[in-house]
């Protein structure tokens, strides 16, 4: 078993009398008393850092009341628990002047040897509680500033990471973009005359050069929305032309594999607020994603409605569906579903990450809920437009994305 620790006790009081009787009492309790009898020997013995001190009021070389001053205003010495006593300074106005120069308590003589333990063991707790909560703000200081470093550095991390993926895929775009000249060269036959073998060739080429540039542009259109480069136009939105535009856009890829389409507005004046672009490209990435990921002869369903101060539009597919328990991490960046979902299609995982932030920074949302075997239901919301002041037929509100957006996820 562990020993209790030893509790020092310095008394300080020139009246050998008065001195042994707050001595005895305290060391009968189990305290270990260190006596002084001048101001000079408290100031020394404070040094000495006791546990907590009894002082007289009335000493030969000054008074209590300027040594309780000393030792509370040095901060070493500060924390040390003071107790005035005294014969002669009794009137409330000496209690006062002794608590107002640092004193934790003050008792006069004669003192009851039950009041004096029990204001000692008080004083104890008190500086054992005081204690205890500078540790605590302490180390909540300490893990505030490690946060904050750790904050810092995670900023520094993206801002690097952010550059990194911008200049990677300008270097990488550049060559594509030549390649995908010197494609439209040959087949303009600047080079002779090419034989049907080779031009298909050149579209197989061509093919994957298209594929390559839409992954990089993908990457440094996430490294834009990271560093919050991206303006938005925020006007009102009329939700029917919207999705009428995007219809003929994915035309072509779903007859490719014989998918039904059908889009239904309850209300054809629906208007959100939002960037159309934004707004069309999170609509189309949707729809490659459904058509992508539906299997020949499926279908998808387009569909927007009002609920109470925003729009939703659903894009709902009949593919396989995903996992509950992946549907958190599919808007993560660079993160797909599993292999087996997404063989049939290629990309870098950037599209629906990407397409959450913009909604967010919309003030809006990107959600998904499905089953396996279901196919899956997107829906973004916006909030409802038709309520801010028009110039010219447009608004005039623009915004960048550091503006109203939440922090982007890290990376993995």
């Amino acid at each position: 078993m562990h020993e209790p620790p030893v509790i020092t006790v310095v008394v300080v009081d020139d009246t050998p009398a008065n001195r042994w009787v707050v001595a005895r009492i305290l060391e009968e309790a189990g305290y270990h008393i260190v006596q002084g009898a001048t101001s000079a020997e408290a100031v020394r013995l404070a040094g000495n850092l006791p546990d907590l001190m009894v002082l007289d009021v009335r000493l030969p070389d000054g008074n209590g009341f300027d040594v309780a001053k000393r030792i509370k205003a040095d901060p070493a010495t500060a924390a040390i628990p003071v107790l005035l006593i005294s014969a002669s300074f009794t009137s409330p106005s000496a209690r006062a002047q002794g608590l107002d120069a640092g004193a934790d308590g003050y008792l006069t003589h004669p003192v009851e040897p039950p009041v004096l333990l029990a204001t000692v063991r008080a004083l104890l707790r008190t500086r054992e509680a005081e204690h205890a909560l500078r540790e605590t703000i302490a180390a909540e200081t300490a893990a505030r500033s490690e946060a904050d470093a750790l904050r810092v550095a995670a900023e520094q991390a993206n801002v690097a990471k952010a550059q990194f993926l911008a200049s990677m895929s300008h270097e990488l775009r550049t060559p594509l973009n030549a390649i995908a000249g010197y494609i439209d060269l040959l087949e303009l036959g600047v080079r002779g005359e090419l034989n049907r073998a080779q031009l298909d060739d050149l579209a197989r080429i061509r093919h994957n050069q298209r594929h390559l540039l839409g992954v990089i542009n993908n990457i440094l259109n996430f490294a834009k929305v990271e560093a919050g480069h991206v303006d938005f136009d925020i006007e009102d939105v009329p939700v029917l032309e919207l999705l009428e535009s995007v219809g003929p856009l994915i035309q072509p890829q779903r007859e490719a594999k014989q998918l039904s389409y059908r889009c239904e507005v309850a209300d054809d004046s629906l208007v959100v607020r939002g960037d159309a672009d934004k707004v069309q490209q999170i609509l189309l990435n949707l729809l490659s994603n459904a058509i992508k990921f539906t299997p020949t002869g499926g279908g998808i369903d387009v569909s927007a409605e009002r609920r109470s101060e925003e729009i939703a539009i659903h894009v709902h597919d009949t593919g396989r569906g995903i996992p509950r328990e992946k549907l958190d991490a599919i808007f993560e960046p660079f993160v797909q579903v599993d292999q087996h979902l997404t063989r049939e299609g290629q990309g870098t995982g950037l599209g629906l990450a990407i397409s959450r932030e913009l909604a967010r920074a919309m003030n809006g949302d990107l959600t998904v809920t499905s089953r396996l075997g279901e196919g899956a239901r997107f829906t973004l919301t916006l909030p409802v437009g038709g309520r801010s002041p028009v110039v010219g037929g447009r608004t005039t509100d623009t915004l960048r994305s550091t503006e109203r957006r939440p922090q982007a996820s890290d990376i993995v």
